[in-house]
């Protein structure tokens, strides 16, 4: 319930892209939540950053409208101040306290009813974590961007400093499309585009643009607009503003650019504009997709795949160009041998296409989706037919990811630091280390550590470097300008996978990321 309404609202929807500072139309004029709410309620809005709260509204003899609340001036209904409060302690606790609740819970266990049972089965569930391990903090990784510019990064992320950074190699945007419905939508497409391309050190040229007659569902519009436009056929790269989320309009308009005409396409909400945050995003992926180096940091060669059925493979040594392959409908233990041909595809594009002669000295694949009974079955159907292939002249890192498992690290009642490793505990036959490569609030929970194990390595590379290179992989995901959970090349065949749900692809876009 607003504070300054008598209406109830059902929540429908948290929209963390729009705040107070974002604009709507009331009555024909465009105005920011902030104006709007001091001249019609006298209110004014303290915090300008906080996301909006969706509503459905229907008001007579009209049909149903989605507006929006600012939620400093709502409050829960029903609900008294002492359970509001409560609620609050329990979300916003320190990692100190959680850590206490669950001690507290424990003992609870160990001193209840079930104690005795737990004894017969000679169970017994500490009351404090172990505290024996210690953790290696790995050195920064430099990210730079165009000039040897350092980008900045606070707890991981240099998404402030990136909109004001020129871009390690960005590429050229001579021939391109945008197609849109309202003139406005153009202009103020092209005014941001020019306005944080520029600070970005992109060149361009203007891009044809083509007007659609209406909005529809269906995409037809955008789609016969495209099909009669003579420049179509050479662009790079395709730009569609849609009025809304759409997943039907959206798809059609995906399958026809990216399968049915093997070219890259770019979508962007038109509410979404005028918004600095979101068109810097749009154009960070416009250039990843073209092959664009965005932000460099030393690397070896890497690629990634999951039992779903994909795997991307980075073709050059700045990470910034990868080959992906996908497969589905196959059963489980035909994973393994798909994995494997995909992998050598993958070598074949570098090799044919890249390097002509030469081979990458060393393959390092992060392999994600084994579990721990499935190790012996991964050495014999996916380590060693790959050594066999690659004989004397690549040598190989594997190395299996896993993001779910249940270790959590505290130090002083604190999660560890971003570049935190721990390799102390140890599996018989394996080597295994943990990193945490992204940052939790402390009031957010615990950080959820990636496990990995070192299943094979052929390398003169000690387990330090091994470490350092996983660590700086997790850095070169080119969808989030910050650190990423796992390595981008996992990121990007999940990103692979989750496209093909959408459209097919052209196969000719292997050698982009199209995805993205």
């Amino acid at each position: 319930m607003p504070s300054y309404d008598v209406r109830n609202y059902i929540i429908r929807s948290i929209d963390f892209e729009k705040n107070p500072l974002s604009t709507f139309y009331a009555n024909g004029v465009a105005k920011t939540y902030v104006d709007y709410y001091k001249e019609r309620y006298n209110v004014s809005i303290k915090d300008l950053k906080q996301p909006l709260i969706g509503v459905t509204i229907k008001r007579r003899n009209q049909k149903k409208q989605h507006i929006f609340l600012i939620p400093e001036l709502t409050y829960f209904c029903g609900i008294q101040p002492q359970l509001l409060r409560s609620i609050s302690r329990d979300i916003n606790n320190t990692m100190f306290k959680k850590s206490q609740f669950i001690s507290t819970a424990v003992n609870s266990i160990n001193q209840g009813k079930g104690a005795e049972e737990f004894k017969k089965w000679g169970l017994d569930i500490s009351t404090t974590p172990k505290e024996v391990l210690t953790y290696q903090l790995l050195d920064p990784v430099k990210i730079q961007g165009g000039a040897k510019y350092e980008l900045k990064q606070v707890y991981g992320s240099w998404k402030n400093d990136i909109k004001n950074c020129q871009l390690f190699e960005p590429k050229e945007l001579n021939d391109w499309i945008v197609v849109y419905t309202a003139d406005w939508e153009y202009y103020e497409f092209m005014k941001s585009f020019k306005r944080f391309g520029q600070n970005l050190g992109i060149t361009f040229k203007n891009p044809y643009g083509i007007r659609t007659v209406t909005h529809d569902n269906s995409g037809e519009q955008y789609i016969n607009a495209l099909n009669k436009s003579s420049d179509f056929k050479n662009s790079q790269i395709v730009v569609c503003i849609l009025p809304d989320q759409n997943i039907k309009r959206y798809s059609n308009i995906k399958q026809f650019v990216q399968s049915d005409s093997a070219k890259i396409c770019q979508c962007v909400q038109a509410n979404n504009l005028n918004k600095p945050s979101i068109i810097t995003n749009v154009i960070l992926q416009i250039q990843a997709k073209l092959n664009s180096i965005l932000w460099n940091a030393k690397v070896v060669m890497g690629k990634g795949s999951d039992f779903k059925g994909a795997v991307s493979l980075s073709i050059n040594s700045k990470h910034s160009m990868y080959t992906s392959f996908e497969f589905s409908n196959v059963k489980r233990r035909e994973v393994s041998s798909k994995v494997v041909n995909s992998i050598i595809k993958g070598l074949e594009d570098y090799h044919e296409r890249y390097y002509k002669k030469n081979m990458p000295q060393i393959l390092l694949v992060y392999r994600e989706g084994v579990s721990d009974g499935e190790i012996e079955k991964c050495m014999a159907n996916e380590v060693e037919p790959l050594v066999n292939y690659l004989g004397d002249r690549t040598k190989l890192i594997y190395i299996l990811v896993s993001k779910n498992n249940n270790t959590r690290f505290v130090q002083n009642g604190k999660n560890l630091p971003v570049g935190s490793i721990v390799e102390q505990l140890q599996r018989a036959n394996s080597h295994e280390f943990f990193i945490i490569s992204t940052s939790v609030s402390e009031n957010s929970g615990v950080t959820k550590p990636i496990r990995y194990q070192l299943l094979f390595n052929n390398t003169d590379y000690t387990t330090e470097a091994i470490y350092t290179m996983t660590y700086k992989q997790c850095h070169m995901y080119y969808n989030w300008p910050g650190t990423v959970k796992v390595p981008a090349s996992l990121m990007y065949s999940s990103k692979c996978l989750q496209s093909l749900s959408v459209a097919d692809y052209n196969p000719e876009l292997r050698k982009n990321l199209f995805f993205l």
